[in-house]
């Protein structure tokens, strides 16, 4: 007899419980991935992007002529917020290119017109200095915009949108539409004081259609086209939602490597090593136990087993050993699939 088989190995369960160690660093590695898994869902609930700017005040007021153009005053009370990048300009939206600037406030230095091919329009104003975060800059603007009267079934009527922001915030707005005293109707939200009026507040991408008809005017008109939004966005509401992605893909990483973590956990708590059969453990320390090995390959033996049909043996003591399993500690499948690979191993050895 060689010295190893001398050897006396304690498979007993006191034994095998006193050898097996806690796996502690898995523990705290599971705590802290639960830990920031929470931290990522708070991030997701409280995080609120912060706008490079607010307006605090957004006054438009909207003067018809006769002619069937509009004098149009935008007025701004716009607070910079970003302490790295002062505000030196602001660019505003126009309806169409048919306009021309009449007056602008002493604090805007230039204005200039931006018109391209596919019908966007805007003015860009640059101020006289930077203005810096915590700064309150009120400037206004003044033009007069025509092509903007249209006419269906002998009703006249405009449709105008003032200029919207995508990423900035308005914390209050007042556009006034001059009432003349001829017949007029319009979506306003109140008249008061001889002026049509649409008060609120708006958050970044929102827009108010302006609409207001009239039984007749003598003025030459435009073809009606429906205002397209296609352009506005909240563009805040946007990186929001790119922030919640990228936070529910790191919950998604920090769960794989919990279940990885769960499991020795669970593994040790349960007792995963401790199913038997024919009076030995199957499993030391999650290593197949040889001697375990070697009591179920007298088994087959005693049983009429065939030299020639190991692998298929070894096939059917794995679903018994996995009902075994299934009913001492739960882990039946992958006790399973375990022990079917370590028997395709020693078979082709």
């Amino acid at each position: 007899m060689s010295k190893s088989s001398d050897v006396k190995y304690d498979f007993s369960e006191k034994a095998i419980k006193r050898k097996r160690t806690f796996p502690k660093g898995k523990v705290i590695l599971l705590a802290v991935l639960i830990v920031l898994q929470l931290l990522c869902v708070l991030g997701i609930i409280f995080y609120k992007p912060t706008p490079q700017d607010v307006i605090d005040k957004y006054e438009v007021y909207v003067s018809p002529r006769d002619d069937g153009t509009l004098d149009i005053e935008y007025s701004f009370t716009w607070t910079p917020l970003d302490p790295d990048e002062p505000l030196t300009f602001v660019y505003l939206g126009i309806a169409n290119p048919d306009y021309t600037v009449l007056d602008y406030s002493d604090n805007i230095s230039r204005v200039e017109k931006y018109n391209d091919v596919y019908g966007e329009c805007h003015v860009d104003l640059y101020f006289d200095r930077d203005y810096h975060k915590g700064e309150t800059l009120e400037f206004d603007i003044t033009i007069n915009q025509g092509s903007m009267l249209c006419e269906r079934d002998g009703d006249y009527f405009y449709e105008f949108v003032p200029g919207w922001f995508n990423s900035t915030p308005i914390t209050s707005y007042a556009f006034y539409w001059r009432d003349d005293g001829s017949d007029i109707s319009s979506n306003a939200e109140y008249s008061k004081d001889g002026w049509h009026i649409w008060d609120g507040y708006m958050d970044a991408g929102e827009y108010r259609m302006l609409s207001v008809s009239y039984d007749e005017l003598d003025a030459p008109t435009v073809e009606y086209k429906p205002f397209y939004d296609g352009s506005v966005t909240n563009d805040l509401e946007s990186d929001r939602i790119g922030f919640i992605v990228l936070f529910v893909t790191i919950i998604i990483i920090l769960f794989i490597f919990e279940i990885f973590c769960f499991d020795t956990v669970v593994s040790y708590h349960r007792g995963r090593g401790f199913i038997y059969g024919y009076g030995h453990p199957m499993y030391i320390y999650g290593r197949p136990n040889r001697h375990y090995r070697r009591a179920q390959e007298k088994h087959m033996e005693s049983h009429g087993a065939h030299s020639g049909s190991g692998y298929r043996s070894g096939h059917s003591g794995c679903a018994c050993a996995c009902a075994c399993a299934c009913a001492c500690a739960g882990g039946g499948r992958a006790g399973c699939s375990q022990k079917d690979t370590y028997k395709a191993r020693k078979t082709n050895e």
